[in-house]
């Protein structure tokens, strides 16, 4: 509970009775706390001492009236809240009271209740304006603390985009006096690229319907560069709000500027620090993409002096593994994405190459890819160990799987299931897997090459032979594997 403590007032009057029975009247309430003395002398010691909210003073007193008292008070430097109460009623001595510095004057007289009530309700009415003028130099005073000291400009406008007030903080950053300040529409206060950026954000946000709705507050913050009187310029963070009127009208704006322009430099630093090292990383995908194609390429012509035919598959399945790092790297040497393989492109590009590697045509064998989503985009740790396993299988069916005069068809289905997990399909419509085979303990340098991949992407696979041979792996992306 908030305890308000009683007005304080110092009731000064040469007549006894009248003191007596004024104490009383005001401190029925108990709003009130009345001290009394007979003369002016006698009061102007007590205020010295102790600080009154009011001062009721008669008139009329021996040696010292009210006005000299009056005069004398305000000499000293005392603005204590003043009122005569007196029988003298002529108009020259209430003006002679007011151009003294009194508040308001009461003539004695008629109905005693009616007299004092009106006193008490001067005395609290002028009490109260008193409170409220303090409060609110109090709160112009911090106001004006604040703005005068911080760093941030901050400006008021009216509807036409006028200056009505700018902290001091705009004239110590960009050298305008305050007069020069205000006397410029706000647009002008930027430079010409940042004033068209001004009106876009301005005629995006502070729309008619937007400012119709009386309840809506509304604002909107964009980077402006502002100029200086020397012709430099900054770059400032500045939010415009929608100032409304007590009826909910538009009546102007508040702005707000921070100084962003180190911030700027450092973020222009660390972004050519990006493109520098994003073009390093292209240059080290392409160099390694060269140097695992000439390692294919010798595999190539290693494999033309050779004529057994054993020692020839090796040779090509050997390159067609190399050939599919390659081409990982490849389309990251290609892609806007630097951390991300658009594993559809990746696929068509593998498969192309193993369809020339094994002589294979869309007459002889046909592969159809389904990739859902079609964006899905893998990172280089997972990209490599699915492509491999891609190539294993495909040239596994397009060895194995098809006799002459058949026509052969491949299937490749590639799903993602979660956010780092995925289902790959891989089947062919061939004779079926050897059923006298466990492909998961084979001496097939290949299938055993899938299944440890499959292993480190913390997956599992199957097969069905029903129809052909169909593996089915469930694979997990490498960042959500090292997770955990």
């Amino acid at each position: 509970m908030i305890i308000v403590a009683p007005t304080s007032v110092l009731f000064v009057d040469d007549e006894p009775v009248l003191r007596d029975v004024s104490k009383r009247f005001l401190e029925k309430d108990k709003d009130l706390a009345v001290d009394t003395c007979a003369s002016a002398k006698e009061a102007l010691g007590i205020v010295k001492k102790r600080r009154y909210d009011v001062i009721v003073s008669d008139y009329e007193m021996p040696v010292v009236d009210g006005i000299e008292f009056l005069k004398q008070l305000r000499g000293e430097g005392n603005s204590t809240p003043f009122i005569i109460f007196s029988g003298k009623g002529r108009e020259e001595v209430v003006i002679e009271a007011l151009n003294n510095g009194a508040d308001f004057y009461i003539q004695k007289g008629g109905d005693p209740k009616a007299q004092f009530v009106e006193l008490k309700n001067q005395i609290q009415h002028i009490d109260q304006r008193k409170r409220a003028e303090a409060a609110l130099m109090q709160s112009e005073a911090r106001y004006r603390l604040i703005t005068d000291n911080m760093s941030d400009a901050v400006w008021l406008m009216d509807k036409k985009f006028r200056l009505t007030f700018i902290s001091p903080s705009s004239e110590r950053k960009r050298g305008f006096s305050q007069r020069e300040l205000l006397d410029m529409p706000f647009p002008r206060h930027l430079t010409p690229e940042s004033k068209a950026i001004f009106e876009k954000v301005f005629s995006a946000n502070f729309t008619e319907e937007r400012l119709a709705d009386q309840e809506l507050s509304v604002s909107a913050t964009a980077e402006l560069e502002f100029t200086t009187k020397d012709g430099s310029t900054y770059w400032a963070e500045t939010t415009l709000s929608l100032i409304r009127d007590a009826a909910g009208k538009p009546f102007g704006y508040v702005g707000m500027a921070r100084d962003v322009t180190e911030r700027r430099k450092a973020d222009e630093k660390i972004l050519a620090s990006l493109h520098e090292k994003e073009i390093l990383l292209r240059e080290i995908h392409h160099r390694v993409k060269n140097n695992l194609q000439i390692i294919a390429s010798l595999l190539y012509l290693q494999s033309l002096n050779i004529s057994d035919s054993f020692t020839i598959d090796i040779l090509r399945e050997s390159r067609s593994r190399v050939k599919s790092m390659a081409l990982i790297h490849e389309k990251l040497y290609r892609s806007e994405d630097l951390a991300l393989i658009p594993f559809a492109t990746y696929l068509e590009s593998l498969i192309e190459n193993l369809k020339e590697a094994y002589g294979i045509t869309d007459e002889t064998v046909s592969i159809s890819v389904t990739i859902d989503p079609p964006d899905l985009s893998l990172n280089i740790e997972t990209g490599i160990p699915c492509g491999l396993i891609v190539n294993e299988l495909i040239s596994n069916s397009m060895k194995h799987a098809f006799r002459k005069g058949t026509k052969g068809a491949i299937t490749i289905t590639v799903r993602q299931t979660s956010p780092y997990e995925y289902t790959m399909t891989i089947g062919d419509n061939g004779p079926g897997f050897p059923k006298d085979v466990d492909f998961k303990n084979t001496t097939s340098l290949g299938l055993q090459l899938v299944n440890n991949l499959v292993t480190q992407l913390d997956g599992d696979i199957s097969l069905d032979c029903t129809k052909g041979s169909v593996f089915t792996m469930h694979l997990k992306a490498i960042e959500d594997y090292t997770k955990k």
